[in-house]
């Protein structure tokens, strides 16, 4: 039997290796010692008076973590293999606090799930305004640093959530903003527009000048903010942006959104009160869009000018993918513009509409148009007729994948009939 030395269990008491058997009746007897104290001071603690019972519940505690750490040598957590350990932290990585609570239970899995730092960089930040103190306040703030501290050497996916209204920012102090360090490194950036808009103050723009997506996102019945006058042209790396506020979203002069929309290859917008010319407008600055979702919540016709001439469309070159979403029907938007290297459409309605204004003819017309050759259709509306529907579909010569989702319970048929049986897969 090799020899045992007491000077080595320190370094096994903060790992989690197998303990040798040499050890174990080292650490038996250990613990059994450590229980009889705790007995001891059971006993002599009601014939105490109150200031040493104070000093016999500390000296209880202090008992109490030294067994946990003899007791941990010998449980059955000790001889799981290194390679079953990586499976369990790997499975909850993406949950912080359960990667927390492993890097607790002692120094080797402390070690292990560092390994998993590319997990930490999604950090959450929840705020809070305290009536009694009168100021916001973040939640788990010591957390939150131990996430910014784990995650610093990586690009971090900040997202700041409050349920409180965003004018308090500007009523009470907004300190707590300056608490959230590392700018620097944060990738992108997804809060409400209360936050977002103090956030990108002149003093703080520089710092945050390597985000590449900004998600602005306001909850229903919550006041905030308004956009106006909304200025990040300073970060030179955004390429993603994405809006879904109950507000105006227009670049136009005065109260306009300042982006240099030439910059962004993603763009996500649902402004409750934008209008089609609004959307236009934008899209006309931001020609080098790959990705495109808007939602219109009013007519899909331009009540301005477009920014096109007559009869001419808006080119966008480089748009792969585009959604368009409406409570109406969409599909005279289309008339619009023109994405010749279109791969993905999808359009979604959800209220009944004329049948008479023929949305598949202005799908067919789009695609004609555009010369696009799609590979993924998806169509979610209330009500369109057969025919109209079979004129949109006969235009798209390479599609591959064909979602369709209609309330009328007639919609089958199309695609048997009039497009054979093996032509799309739905």
């Amino acid at each position: 039997m090799p020899n045992f030395y007491p000077r080595d269990i320190p370094t096994l008491l903060i790992s989690n290796i197998a303990p040798h058997p040499s050890v174990i009746p080292h650490i038996l007897s250990t613990v059994k010692s450590l229980d009889d104290d705790l007995a001891k001071l059971h006993h002599t603690l009601k014939y105490r008076t109150q200031a040493e019972k104070r000093q016999i519940l500390t000296e209880r505690e202090h008992i109490l973590e030294i067994r946990r750490k003899y007791a941990s040598v010998i449980s059955p957590v000790r001889r799981l293999s290194d390679k079953l350990l990586e499976k369990i932290i790997r499975y909850n990585a993406y949950n912080h606090q359960e990667l927390c609570t492993y890097m607790l239970v002692c120094w080797n899995w402390n070690m292990v799930a560092s390994y998993f730092i590319h997990h930490w960089n999604d950090i959450q930040i929840n705020l809070c305004y305290d009536v009694s103190l009168d100021s916001i306040q973040i939640n788990d703030l010591p957390l939150v640093a131990h996430h910014f501290e784990r995650a610093r050497p990586l690009p971090m996916d900040v997202t700041i959530d409050y349920n409180f209204d965003g004018g308090i920012f500007y009523n009470k102090s907004n300190r707590v903003l300056n608490q959230l360090g590392n700018h620097q490194y944060w990738r992108s950036l997804a809060s409400g527009p209360s936050a977002i808009f103090l956030l990108m103050h002149k003093s703080r723009r520089r710092d945050l000048s390597s985000l590449e997506e900004i998600v602005i996102c306001s909850k229903q019945g919550q006041e905030e903010l308004r956009l106006c006058g909304l200025d990040i042209r300073a970060l030179v790396s955004l390429t993603r942006l994405t809006i879904h506020v109950e507000d105006r979203i227009h670049n136009s002069y005065p109260g306009g959104i300042l982006v240099d929309w030439f910059r962004l290859t993603h763009l996500d917008l649902d402004g409750l009160y934008s209008e089609a010319s609004d959307y236009l407008d934008i899209l006309a600055a931001a020609l080098f869009l790959e990705v495109c979702t808007l939602k219109l919540h009013k007519s899909a016709v331009p009540i301005r000018c477009p920014p096109v001439p007559v009869g001419y469309r808006l080119v966008l070159p480089k748009l792969r993918e585009f959604s368009l979403n409406g409570k109406e029907c969409p599909t005279l938007f289309l008339k619009y513009i023109a994405t010749p290297r279109l791969q993905m459409l999808e359009i979604t309605w959800k209220e009944a509409h004329d049948l008479k204004c023929a949305p598949g003819q202005e799908i067919s017309r789009f695609i004609v148009e555009s010369k696009c050759k799609l590979h993924s259709f998806s169509l979610q509306s209330y009500n369109i007729l057969f025919s109209d529907l079979e004129m949109a579909m006969k235009t798209m010569i390479s599609v591959e994948c064909v979602t369709l989702r209609i309330s009328n319970s007639n919609s089958l048929p199309i695609i048997n009939k009039p497009l054979g049986e093996n032509d799309y897969s739905v």
